[in-house]
């Protein structure tokens, strides 16, 4: 009996590593969106682009928005990553099955 209990929570807590890296690589998915479409934002509203033509000035740019997409996606961004998660455990992929019964 202590065998299948032991088994049980080795299941269990792969269940819990799953869970957690399934929704820690969501989230950076989405922070990596929320960067891009800020930068795209960036990019469209500029309005003198001669004082941003500075190449060291793009990439702290650049830095600074992948940095604030990455914040935002942590704090729970545009629910993208939420989403994700979800559409991946009822797909039934492995590894994520025993996220929807915990839920």
């Amino acid at each position: 009996m202590v065998g299948f209990d032991a088994k049980l929570t080795d299941t269990s807590i792969q269940a819990d590593a799953n869970e957690r890296l399934l929704r820690e690589k969501a989230s950076e998915f989405e922070g990596i969106l929320i960067a891009q479409i800020l930068q795209k934002l960036n990019q469209c509203y500029r309005l003198d682009e001669s004082e941003d033509s500075d190449s060291a000035n793009e990439s702290f740019g650049s830095l600074a928005t992948s940095a604030v997409g990455g914040g935002l996606a942590r704090s729970g961004g545009l629910g993208i990553g939420e989403m994700i998660v979800r559409s991946l455990q009822r797909s039934g992929v492995p590894g994520t099955a025993q996220v929807i019964d915990s839920q």
